[in-house]
C-alpha cells in the first residue's frame, strides 16, 4: 500500500515557495507536519488522498492529543493549517473533489501571559560574569539578542555583509513575513561585534555567528546556547523566555545618556516588550468605551441649542 500523501509533496513545496511565497521556515514546517500526518493515514490503511475522510482525521488528531507525549493545542492547530493548506492545494489541482479538513474544527489554544525577565537578569545573561565569563561569539550573540531584538532565525542567518558600520545599522533580510528591515545599532554593540569580526579567523561561511565547526549556527544551536547560559547563571525558567519578552533594550548608555537611534518615535516603539491584553480586559474596556460615547451623546442632544437646532431644522423641511 502506498503513502497517500508523499507523491504530492513536491509540487506543494513548489506551490508554497512560487505562489504563495511562503518562507523557507513555513516551508520547512509544513512538510514536516504533512509526514506525521502521512505516517498516521498510512497506518489507517489509507492508500491515497482522495480516500481521507473527516473521521481519519479525528482520529490522527486524538492519537496526538492523548498519552505522554500529547501536544498543545497551539500545535494542533499549526498541523491542522498545514493540511488545510495541503487539501486545498489538491483541491484546486483536481486531485481530490473536496477538502474534509474544513470541517474539522480547531481547538482553541489558552493565552498565556509571556515570563519576562527582570533587568538584572536581562544584564546578566548579556554580559556574563567573572565566574562565567562569555567568549567573544557567545558575547555578541547574546547582545545582538537583548539590544537588537532579532528574531532567533533572523540572528542565525546574519552576514557581515548585512552589518553598515558607518551608519550604525544592520539589515534584516528576509524576516518575519518574507520582508527586509533596517535596525539601529548601538555603539557598544558594534563595538562588540567589532571584536568578534576581529578575533574570527577567515572563512568561506560569511555568517556573523559561527559553529565551533565552521558553518552557520543553526536556530536550534541557538536556543541551547541561551538556555545553556543562562542555566549557568542561576536563570531559571528558560524556556518561555525570548528577547521580546526581556525589559526593554538599554535606551540609555553607561554614562546617562540617551544614545542616539533611539530617539525617534518609531525605534523606541520597535523596541519594546509585547504586551498580552487579556481577552476579559479588552471587551471590557471596548464595553465602557462605548457607553462613555452612547452617555455624551445623549448629553449633547440635550442641551437646549441643541433642542433649537433640531426644531429648527424640522421647521425647515416642513417649510
Amino acid at each position: 500500500m502506498g503513502s497517500p500523501l508523499s507523491g504530492h509533496f513536491t509540487a506543494f513545496e513548489r506551490y508554497l515557495r512560487v505562489e504563495a511565497g511562503a518562507s523557507g521556515h513555513t516551508v520547512r514546517n509544513y512538510l514536516s507536519d504533512l509526514a506525521q500526518w502521512d505516517s498516521g493515514f498510512v497506518a489507517q490503511g489509507l492508500g491515497s488522498a482522495s480516500e481521507i475522510r473527516t473521521g481519519h482525521i479525528r482520529a490522527s488528531l486524538e492519537a496526538r492529543m492523548s498519552g505522554r507525549r500529547a501536544l498543545s493545542a497551539a500545535s494542533i492547530q499549526r498541523k491542522l493549517a498545514a493540511l488545510r493548506t495541503f487539501l486545498g492545494f489538491l483541491t484546486e489541482t483536481g486531485v481530490v473533489e473536496k477538502d474534509v479538513s474544513k470541517s474539522v474544527p480547531t481547538p482553541r489554544a489558552r493565552r498565556k501571559l509571556p515570563v519576562v525577565l527582570s533587568e538584572e537578569q536581562a544584564a546578566l545573561l548579556a554580559g556574563g560574569t567573572a565566574r562565567i565569563p562569555l567568549s567573544a561569539r557567545d558575547r555578541a550573540l547574546l547582545d545582538v539578542l537583548y539590544t537588537c531584538g532579532l528574531r532567533v532565525s533572523e540572528v542565525s542567518n546574519l552576514d557581515w555583509s548585512d552589518i553598515h558600520w558607518s551608519s550604525s545599522r544592520l539589515m534584516v533580510r528576509s524576516g518575519k513575513g518574507g520582508k527586509d528591515r533596517v535596525i539601529p545599532v548601538l555603539n557598544e554593540t558594534k563595538n562588540i561585534l567589532w571584536e568578534l569580526k576581529e578575533a574570527s579567523p577567515p572563512a568561506a561561511c560569511p555568517a556573523v555567528f559561527r559553529s565551533s565547526r565552521g558553518p552557520r549556527m543553526s536556530t536550534r544551536a541557538i536556543q541551547n546556547l541561551v538556555r545553556k547560559k543562562a542555566l549557568q547563571m542561576g536563570i531559571q525558567c528558560m524556556r518561555r523566555r525570548t528577547p521580546f519578552v526581556i525589559p526593554s533594550p538599554r535606551i540609555f548608555s553607561p554614562t546617562g545618556r540617551t544614545c542616539a537611534p533611539f530617539k525617534s518615535f518609531w525605534v523606541t516603539r520597535a523596541f519594546r516588550p509585547r504586551s498580552v491584553t487579556p481577552i476579559s480586559t479588552s471587551k471590557r474596556f471596548a464595553r465602557n468605551t462605548t457607553a462613555r460615547i452612547r452617555s455624551r451623546a445623549r448629553k449633547v442632544s440635550d442641551r437646549p441649542d441643541a433642542r433649537r437646532d433640531r426644531s429648527s431644522s424640522r421647521q425647515g423641511q416642513a417649510g
